[in-house]
């Protein structure tokens, strides 16, 4: 399936994904999983690293990852640590709560120049 456009801008539709939070042992608030999110706790020495690792901890299409900082002491400075957050995307499905538009900004200015040409909806 091609990606679908805004039928007013022909814009692309944006990809429907998934942020995937990553937390350590420490972790003492537990999140519950939802339609946008997800949440991993995993003991300290497996939190991911790379995306590679990301990859290892979904079966979906990882699109971005983010990291936290540590401080190093002895550097006297901030270092990359592990993955935060990534995203994950199924390579299918698409944000369509506006379709076929990108934004409900597109669907008015559709509806508006639809109007002016005369189009309405038939009543019985």
């Amino acid at each position: 399936m091609s990606r679908p456009l805004c039928a007013y801008c022909g814009k692309a539709l944006p990809k429907l994904t998934t942020t995937v939070w990553c937390y350590g042992d420490g972790a003492k608030i537990r999140q519950q999983d939802s339609n946008w999110s997800r949440y991993l706790y995993l003991p300290d020495e497996q939190l991911p690293r790379t995306i590679e690792d990301c990859r290892r901890l979904s079966n979906q299409q990882v699109l971005s990852v983010k990291y936290s900082s540590e401080y190093n002491r002895e550097a006297d400075a901030f270092e990359r640590g592990p993955v935060s957050r990534f995203t994950e995307w199924d390579g299918a499905t698409y944000w369509t709560a506006s379709q076929p538009f990108c934004k409900p900004e597109c669907a008015l200015a559709f509806a508006r120049l639809a109007h002016r040409a005369g189009m309405k909806i038939a009543r019985p």
